[in-house]
Parts: structure tokens; sequence; C-alpha cells
């Protein structure tokens, strides 16, 4: 039998990606999620994905408010 892992089972790791690489990675999930079906664990991934974007945006204005100006 079989035991499918869950992810609070799992160990996060911290990953040094670039801003480009991120984007890569979802836009390939993307493709993949449209031409099969997305799934629990490829939504879970884009949500890790962009919030890591979006905090470091939201800590670049806390530290240059003009950031985006």
């Amino acid at each position: 039998m079989m035991r499918e892992t869950t992810m609070k089972n799992e160990t996060k790791l911290l990953c040094a990606l670039t801003e480009k690489e991120i984007s890569t990675i979802l836009f390939v999930l993307q493709v993949y999620a449209h031409r099969n079906q997305t799934t629990d664990e490829i939504e879970r991934v884009f949500e890790e994905l962009e919030g890591a974007v979006d905090a470091h945006y939201e800590t670049m204005e806390t530290f240059i408010p003009t950031f985006h100006d």
C-alpha cells in the first residue's frame, strides 16, 4: 500500500531564485495545468512562489517608498 505524503510532512527548503526564474516556473506550471489539469500541489506551488515575489516587493516598498515611481 502506497502512502501519499502531505505537504505538512514535507521539509520546506530555501531556494535563491531570481524573479525571472520564478516567472519561468510559474509560466511552465500554468501551461501544464491548462493542458492537463491543475492539482492541489500546483496550486500550492503557485501560491508559494507568487507570495515570495509579492513579499519581496512589499519589503522594497517599505524601505524605498518611491520604488515603483
